[in-house]
């Protein structure tokens, strides 16, 4: 018996003949696979080419629907998705969650493979990933006043920003983040929505959910980039700061000297007083107050 995941079908016709639609996408995302004829599934061979419009840019694909018709043993049997961006190729079938397929050139081809009674439901939107022409460079170094570093300021929307933190000195730099984003997709185990992406000297990771990220660099460098999704209301809050030790938080790497407060009244602190007038006052004012008992 054939399912679509949880959804129970019968047998249907299967069209023999290939179709073949083209895009052309950049750094915003762009819907490229879908049903026309949705809520019926896709019921024929169906190929979708997909070109970045930067040479050098790799093509990600990201299919928030994505259920194909099963038959236990051989799951792929009635219908499977072949991603071939011409250096590789994956096969899925089944049911994915959030499906994330990162190719490794500037083109990729989804080709709809199903056989009688096969066929599914699909919505993939795909983008070009390469270095943005623009990013903001911060300099830092210890001393100075830390940065905040808050994005987006209207959210929801599909962005991408990139920051580069420096030191101005020879001191290492730090970076601290909360944030507000997608989990990590249940099928996975990957950011596939809204990524947060750091280089501090040891190469990219990526982080999403809402976890707290605190990194410091290995050398003098701090790369950070950020894309969102549409819809998710993903958001980033950061400071940054030059630091002259092993802590990130500068205030705990520097060594402040104590006062001493005895000759104030107070309790005597740990470093002596260095007033001998301070010292004096006291002593005269307790004669003083001897004097005025006598």
């Amino acid at each position: 018996m054939l399912h679509w995941g949880i959804i129970l079908v019968g047998c249907a016709i299967v069209q023999s003949s290939l179709q073949a639609t083209y895009y052309t996408v950049g750094d915003k995302w762009a819907n490229v696979v879908q049903n026309p004829k949705h809520p019926q599934p896709l019921m024929q061979n169906s190929r979708w080419i997909i070109n970045a419009t930067n040479p050098h840019a790799r093509i990600r694909v990201l299919c928030t629907d994505f259920r194909l018709a099963v038959s236990p043993p051989n799951s792929c049997k009635y219908a499977k998705v072949i991603f071939d961006d011409g250096v590789r190729k994956e096969v899925k079938c089944e049911a994915q969650w959030d499906l994330l397929v990162q190719g490794r050139s500037s083109s990729m081809s989804i080709e709809l493979q199903v056989t009688p009674g096969g066929g599914g439901f699909l919505n993939c939107s795909a983008k070009q990933i390469a270095p943005p022409a623009e990013q903001e460079v911060i300099d830092l170094q210890p001393g100075e006043p830390v940065v905040r570093v808050a994005f987006p300021e209207v959210r929801g929307l599909d962005q991408l920003k990139v920051w580069k933190f420096r030191s101005a000195s020879e001191d290492k730099i730090s970076l601290q983040c909360t944030m507000g984003m997608e989990d990590r997709a249940r099928s996975c185990d990957k950011c596939v929505k809204d990524i947060l992406t750091i280089d501090a000297g040891e190469g990219p990771k990526q982080y999403c959910g809402s976890d707290k990220v605190v990194v410091i660099s290995k050398e003098k460098e701090i790369k950070m980039r950020f894309e969102t999704f549409p819809g998710t209301q993903a958001h980033i809050d950061c400071i940054a700061q030059g630091i002259s030790g092993s802590d990130p938080n500068e205030y705990n790497n520097v060594k402040y000297s104590e006062e001493d407060s005895s000759e104030f009244g107070a309790v005597r602190g740990t470093k002596p007083t260095t007033c001998l007038c301070g010292i004096s006052n006291k002593v005269m004012r307790m004669f003083e107050k001897i004097a005025e008992i006598s």
